[in-house]
């Protein structure tokens, strides 16, 4: 039961700290029109935080390696950029969040298509999932749940 009570309340934590976030950060990208510089300040004071926390020993400092450092650089970049063109879309006055995130969903479906089918071609076929060892349904399945939660969770915004 302890843990259910837990993950409520960092479920609950994550809302509202979601809520406070969005609410702060349009008010203040619609007075200080600079989204770079909101964002720049955003990871610096995010960076500060997991240095504390590294340094009291809140969190396990990682040891990380060259060659892992050079697997998570295009994680970083994109979720930089995708941090920053969030925040570029959220100074301006034209689309509630809503919106603005049904938008971007279907304006990434038609980028990501070409690419998906250039890299790696279609390997979403039953026979594909099926010849690679795994249970087509669960994957299926599986998959539906993500994307659907994904997609409930951007409309939280």
């Amino acid at each position: 039961m302890t843990k259910v009570l837990e993950l409520g309340l960092l479920f609950a934590m994550w809302y509202l700290f979601n809520i406070y976030f969005n609410i702060y950060n349009k008010q203040v990208l619609k007075a200080l029109h600079a989204p770079m510089t909101v964002t720049l300040v955003q990871f610096a004071v995010g960076s500060v935080l997991i240095t504390f926390m590294w340094a009291l020993n809140l969190y396990k400092r990682p040891k990380i390696s060259a060659a892992q450092l050079a697997a998570i650089l295009p994680l970083a970049v994109v979720h930089t950029l995708g941090n920053l063109f969030t925040n570029m879309s959220l100074g301006k006055d034209s689309l509630d969040n809503i919106t603005l995130f049904s938008i971007i969903t279907l304006m990434s479906l038609f980028l990501m298509a070409p690419v998906t089918f250039f890299s790696e071609g279609i390997k979403f076929t039953p026979s594909y999932i099926q010849s690679a060892g795994v249970n087509v349904q669960q994957i299926y399945t599986k998959s539906l749940i993500a994307a659907l939660c994904f997609h409930a969770y951007q409309q939280q915004r």
